[in-house]
């Protein structure tokens, strides 16, 4: 809901009892909200993802506040796994009237870095039958093959205008990261929200934080950056919205 949004990212403050509060009161929500119910437990007993079950209220508050502005939404994910969170703006836009375009990069095989690492699959296909499993049409879904760092997988990124959120969930190490925010920067537009993956380790959270890496290139990155607002932080997900 909306007044939720407004009411979190004008009262977010990083202490450890809002954060637990604020992180229990989503999945409560999400327990409210049958399709986003459905999607976390279709994800979690299928192994198609990693997300919280928090997370599915998250993504709801920021694509229900872009629907308030407009009916349409570019969604870029870099660094997809099955298809997870694409399904999910899909299945939001659809239940809340927002015509949502998705994107996604990936070198669709089980390159990983220190952090992660992934099974063997057929990626492509697992992506396809996420999409599948809700019903959902991969009509407006386009996969960009390759790393978020390679000079051609960026050049069709850019190719592709202007996104409405860009989420940024590829490589953890700090330069990769770093990289990923400058081109999220250069292709998200005014008012469009940036949310980063793994990035609360310097936050106090009490559930996983992420990773140390994305939590410094983050902080290198919007640390009074006037183009920025912090709004809030769900676990170990946050989201800046772009003012300028």
């Amino acid at each position: 809901m909306r007044v939720d949004f407004k009411f979190f990212s004008e009262t977010w403050k990083n202490e450890f009892y809002y954060n637990d509060f604020l992180y229990k009161y989503f999945e409560s929500r999400v327990d409210q909200i049958p399709y986003l119910l459905l999607h976390f437990d279709m994800i979690t007993k299928n192994s198609l993802g990693f997300g919280e079950k928090a997370f599915r209220y998250f993504w709801y508050l920021i694509l229900d506040e872009i629907k308030s502005t407009r009916n349409a939404c570019k969604f870029l994910e870099i660094g997809v796994y099955k298809g997870s969170i694409l399904s999910l703006a899909t299945l939001i836009g659809e239940n809340i009237g927002l015509d949502v375009s998705t994107f996604g990069v990936t070198p669709l095989n089980s390159t990983g870095d220190k952090y992660s690492q992934y099974p063997e699959c057929d990626y492509f296909d697992a992506i396809w039958n996420t999409f599948k499993r809700f019903g959902l049409s991969t009509h407006k879904l386009e996969i960009i093959k390759g790393l978020s760092t390679d000079a051609d997988v960026i050049g069709k990124v850019i190719a592709k205008g202007a996104y409405n959120v860009v989420y940024i969930d590829g490589g953890h190490d700090y330069d990769t990261v770093t990289k990923d925010i400058n081109l999220a920067h250069v292709v998200l537009c005014p008012g469009g929200y940036m949310v980063l993956d793994d990035s609360s380790w310097l936050l106090k959270i009490g559930t996983f934080q992420g990773h140390y890496e994305v939590s410094r290139a983050a902080m290198d990155f919007f640390t009074s950056n006037e183009d920025y607002r912090h709004l809030f932080a769900c676990g170990h997900n946050r989201v800046w919205q772009k003012v300028r």
